[in-house]
Parts: structure tokens; C-alpha cells; sequence
């Protein structure tokens, strides 16, 4: 019992550290220009606007680069997969020198 709590508190902190980034950046979208900028920064928005979201898709192509890195990451998977695979069915049919040395450092 103590270690399973132990896990999924150590599980939250490490969920805590690494949303905290992206719950920052969703704040900051959330808050006027002005705001953002503001010294000392403050963690929660006096205002709440979407006004930064309207300047995203208004005034930049920013749909266009999402297109372009969904098509680039797809394309990355792809290839990766093709050559992965290719890979793993040579080792797995065929005999040769350094077979078992290379199986056995992918794993």
C-alpha cells in the first residue's frame, strides 16, 4: 500500500512538473499583450481575452504551418516505420554476421 502510494505520488509530481509549462502558456494566451509583458508577471489574468487567439488565425498563416508540420511529422513516422520494418525482417530472416550482436543492442 505504502509503495503503491509512494508511485502515484511520485507519478503527480512528475504530471505536475511537466504540465506546468503548458498551463503557464495557457494562461499567458488568456491574458492581454500588455499583461504578458508586465514586471513583476502575474500568474493568473486581471482580464481574460481571446483576442490573442483572433490575432493567431487572423494575421498569421498559422493553419498553413500546422499543415506543414502535421505533413512533416507524418511523413518522419512513415519513413521511420518503412525503414524499421525493413530492418526487423532482415534480422529475423536472415542469417549473417553481427545478426545477434545488433538484435541485441536494439533492446
Amino acid at each position: 500500500m505504502r509503495r503503491r502510494l509512494a508511485l502515484y505520488g511520485g507519478g503527480l509530481v512528475l504530471l505536475a512538473i511537466g504540465a506546468f509549462p503548458a498551463g503557464l502558456d495557457a494562461l499567458d494566451a488568456l491574458k492581454p499583450s500588455g499583461e504578458i509583458f508586465a514586471t513583476p508577471p502575474k500568474l493568473v489574468p486581471k482580464v481574460v481575452t481571446l483576442d490573442n487567439f483572433r490575432r493567431l488565425f487572423v494575421e498569421t498563416s498559422f493553419l498553413t504551418y500546422f499543415a506543414n508540420s502535421v505533413l512533416v511529422s507524418l511523413a518522419t513516422v512513415g519513413l521511420t516505420l518503412s525503414v524499421s520494418r525493413a530492418g526487423a525482417y532482415a534480422l529475423t530472416r536472415f542469417v549473417f554476421a553481427g545478426r545477434e550482436r545488433v538484435a541485441a543492442s536494439s533492446s
